[in-house]
């Protein structure tokens, strides 16, 4: 987990160097995690579309993401297979869940 960096910025260089030699990086939908989504550095995204009433929800994001074209359940047409998205509140059940069925799909792929 990096710190927050306001007071101490990390270099964007160094921080992509981090996130493209993890195994895995875990996040919800914010600025840092862009950097993986347009990279090929590994990701899971969660809480895309939270819960209408969460009181951590400033905006509605799914209604944000379909009158853009990304409808609930899309993915991004250019994500490799240690990328996706989950549609699912981040809860270690279901980072834990979605990074099982991630690793199970890239073995039957293999």
């Amino acid at each position: 987990m990096l710190p927050e960096c306001e007071n101490s910025p990390i270099d964007l260089e160094y921080r992509m160097g981090l996130y493209s030699g993890a195994q895995m990086n875990f996040g919800v939908g914010n600025g840092p995690m862009a950097l993986c989504v347009f990279s090929e550095a590994p990701y899971l995204l969660l809480n895309l579309c939270p819960e209408p009433g969460d009181e951590k929800v400033q905006y509605n994001q799914k209604k944000l993401l379909e009158r853009q074209g990304f409808p609930e359940g899309s993915q991004f047409a250019f994500k490799n297979e240690r990328q996706l998205l989950v549609y699912e509140p981040d809860t270690f059940e279901n980072i834990v869940r979605a990074y099982e069925a991630m690793e199970e799909a890239k073995q039957e792929a293999a």
